[in-house]
């Protein structure tokens, strides 16, 4: 994973099967993950280039190894009512099927979790669509997000 030198992302070593790693960072002062193995980078939000046509949540783009990748502010989607702060960071990931990117308005860090202690997702979570679980660590909790779920949420914006 390529990360900026003021992304605060720190390595963690997982030995065990039974600890997953996670790309964590903040939105609208709650918190999401992505696995790490989706994540191809967190870039600074300079990276971003503008659109040619307005489109949505759609803040730009990002060229990464010769393609555009789409970039997304996901505050409005996954804390409904929450309005975007300027992006500081950019993190690039993928799914199945197509790459994408989100802004943060925070600084992503890397976060080892024992799976025994992730939580099934709530028929109460507003992100269930985009959810697959949940952690709590001292007072945070942060909310695991499917990264094919999310890379298609972005899809859907763009013009063709």
């Amino acid at each position: 994973m390529a990360t900026t030198k003021n992304s605060g992302l720190v390595a963690v070593e997982a030995d065990e099967d039974a600890v997953e790693l996670l790309l964590a960072f903040p939105v609208a002062e709650q918190w999401f993950a992505l696995p790490a193995q989706n994540v191809v980078a967190v870039v600074e939000a300079d990276r971003l280039q503008p659109l040619t046509d307005d489109s949505a949540d759609l803040v730009g783009y990002v060229a990464l190894h010769g393609s555009e990748v789409l970039v997304r502010d996901m505050t409005a989607l996954l804390v409904p009512g929450a309005s975007g702060a300027p992006a500081e960071q950019i993190i690039l990931f993928r799914g199945l099927s197509s790459w994408a990117g989100l802004t943060t308005a925070g600084t992503a860090e890397m976060v080892s979790i024992p799976v025994g202690q992730i939580e099934s997702k709530s028929d109460s979570d507003h992100t269930l669509r985009l959810s697959t679980g949940s952690w709590r660590t001292g007072q945070r909790t942060i909310t695991m997000l499917d990264p094919e779920l999310l890379a298609s949420s972005v899809r859907p914006l763009c013009r063709n």
